[in-house]
């Protein structure tokens, strides 16, 4: 390892990432900006690295792997998100560039802290634009990693945990999970190119990484994109069943998952009542005048700061619908609502079992429930509850099916959209006459 006082000197002219030019980034330059040592680290790996300045979505497929450095391009989050649901992995280096809508789509908030303001104690040589990280715990990305020197790098922020964090709170790498797909997202663009290569363990953090994105692919190809490259094409990925098994493949899941629940929530009684005891035991030995001790919360919280597992897809989903998410989102209750109420409801219309290209309009359906339910009110009442029965087939058409909630990021509901909508499917059930089932139903009595 060089002295590291000696890179320092070297490094103190180095800019930000955004006041960089361009060019700094060229994957052929041996210049101490260049990306020359990064690329023959891939192929001293076996990785061939297609270098190239197009990035076309409709060529994306599974089994691509993509290496982005300090994008000047748009990342349309949501094709490069449904790219990463069905299998697709991402290598992203990025501080001060144009990943905003992906990083949103991984429900990743990145920070740009002002000078010397990082939430971290320890900077090489004191330097404060270059912290030092030391990161504990396994993970590929750290396997023989003791030390990492970032440069002018920016703050990540995301309920899960970080595999690379800074002392105070925030990353400077995660490993996110998205379907079926994979996201390595570093918030430091310059922590590849040649001069910083040579400082610390950032030349084994980057041979890893790349290692991690290939999944151990035999003769992997990664495709290198840096800087203002153009990006085209729609992404088309390949649907996993045919349209016309869409409804039933749903249903059948749904059925899979109720049965599932209904034994869980056995079992689950069990362990509540093995918990309780317990509980009530920790709680006696609190209040009973003995020695100090530790909280629990700081043994688990020691236990899982080293521990950076890869943010899996339910980690995720799990921190975007709990407290740990910006704001409670209710769509998963929603989702359950919806298939209970579209099936009593469309049970008792005649539309239940056929498919959804099939049956007619909301508008349509709206009319045939107001000539089966609303002809004793009079014109004023009968036109309200047709509008409101109109307004709730829509929102029930913006729901996404409970298979598919944790892969919607879009839809997110707040409890009073919960309460609102609960209290209106209640109101149409009653209309129809057939409330009572909806309550056996959500009482489980089955």
């Amino acid at each position: 390892m060089r002295i590291l006082a000696v890179l320092l000197f070297i490094l103190g002219v180095a800019l930000p990432s955004s006041a960089q030019d361009l060019a700094d980034y060229d994957p052929l330059s041996d210049e101490w900006h260049g990306l020359r040592d990064f690329v023959g680290a891939a192929e001293t790996l076996g990785i061939q690295v297609e270098i190239t300045s197009t990035l076309d979505l409709a060529s994306l497929d599974e089994n691509s792997r993509l290496v982005v450095v300090y994008p000047q391009a748009p990342m349309n989050g949501q094709e490069l998100g449904q790219w990463l649901s069905d299998g697709g992995r991402m290598l992203l280096f990025d501080d001060f560039g144009t990943s905003e809508q992906l990083l949103e789509r991984l429900e990743i908030t990145r920070v740009v802290p002002s000078k010397g303001n990082f939430p971290h104690g320890e900077f090489a040589d004191g330097r404060f634009a270059f912290p030092v990280f030391s990161p504990l715990g396994r993970h590929p990305l750290l396997e023989g990693v003791g030390r990492v020197v970032a440069n002018h790098p920016a703050v990540l922020t995301n309920p899960g945990g970080a595999v690379i964090g800074y002392e105070a709170g925030g990353a400077l790498v995660y490993d996110m999970n998205l379907g079926s797909g994979k996201a390595i997202v570093v918030a430091d663009s310059s922590l590849v190119i040649n001069q910083m290569l040579e400082s610390a363990d950032n030349l084994i953090f980057a041979r890893n990484a790349l290692s991690y994105v290939c999944d151990s692919a035999p003769n992997c190809v990664v495709t290198l994109l840096t800087g203002e490259f153009e990006v085209s094409g729609t992404y088309r990925g390949e649907p996993t069943i045919g349209a016309e098994d869409v409804g039933d493949t749903i249903s059948a899941l749904n059925e899979a998952i109720e049965q599932a629940m209904r034994t869980i929530l056995g079992e689950l009684l069990f362990y509540m009542s093995i918990l309780l005891v317990i509980g009530i035991g920790a709680y006696l030995l609190t209040i009973l005048p003995m020695r100090p001790t530790r909280a629990y919360s700081a043994y688990v919280s020691d236990f899982f700061a080293k521990i950076p597992n890869p943010q899996s897809e339910f980690d995720w989903n799990i921190s975007r619908f709990g407290r740990g998410a910006r704001a409670a989102n209710h769509a998963l209750p929603m989702s359950i609502l919806k298939e209970t109420f579209e099936e009593l409801f469309l049970k008792e219309m005649g539309y239940w079992g056929s498919k959804a290209t099939e049956r007619p309009g909301i508008e349509n359906i709206a009319d045939a429930f107001t000539q089966r339910y609303l002809e004793r009110f009079p014109e004023p009442k009968k036109k309200a509850l047709r509008s409101a029965t109109l307004e709730l087939l829509a929102l029930m058409a913006t729901i996404p099916p409970r298979n598919r909630v944790f892969l919607d990021s879009d839809a997110h509901f707040t409890q009073a959209d919960l309460l609102k909508a609960h209290r209106r499917v209640r109101e149409t059930l009653t209309l129809m006459g057939i409330d009572n089932e909806y309550i056996r139903r959500a009482s489980g009595d089955f």
